[in-house]
């Protein structure tokens, strides 16, 4: 029996945590796979880009890998460019925090890079079915945390719940 998991990320935590346990994918051959952070990442663009089709937007990838951006789409004749970002939930759900930067290791040590407005105009991540998107210019240079639920002390200011950036709030399709 083969089975496909379509999932970005599973409620009890990171994405590569719940994808990284071996998925028995011929039970009678014994055959198990482990996917890849690579994969984990595809699986997270390939659902945004599935949010993004959804709701009737075009939705083009660029022709080389190195592109700051994974994917650009047209909604309504706007090109916007968004990099994807598989999210991880942390503190038993109360948020989803994912990367606003890469990093990559040389004989220097570790160099991360943050994204800028002039490289991308958004990153989306996906939470079960949601797609969230945020604008780059809100995001923190390293990270960015969405609330899933209220803090505990009641805070709000300086707070960014994730019911705000929920696909059909920022690109509301008429």
């Amino acid at each position: 029996m083969v089975m496909l998991f379509i999932c970005a990320i599973s409620s009890e935590g990171r994405a590569r945590d719940f994808l990284d346990t071996r998925i028995n994918t011929n039970s009678a051959k014994g055959v198990d796979v482990v996917l890849s952070t690579h994969y984990v990442g595809k699986i997270t663009e390939l659902a945004v880009a599935k949010a993004f089709l959804e709701r009737g937007y075009q939705v083009s990838q660029p022709l080389v890998a190195d592109s700051r951006y994974d994917f650009i789409v047209d909604i309504k004749g706007r090109l916007l460019k968004i990099q994807v970002k598989t999210g991880t939930v942390k503190e038993e759900g109360a948020y989803i925090e994912f990367a606003t930067s890469t990093s990559h290791t040389n004989t220097q040590g570790t160099i991360n890079h943050s994204y800028k407005q002039d490289e991308i105009d958004y990153f989306a991540t996906m939470l079960g079915t949601q797609c969230y998107v945020v604008p780059v210019d809100r995001c923190g240079s390293r990270a960015q945390r969405l609330r899933l639920m209220p803090t505990k002390n009641g805070q709000t200011k300086g707070i960014m719940f994730a019911t705000d950036f929920e696909i059909d709030k920022v690109f509301p399709t008429d």
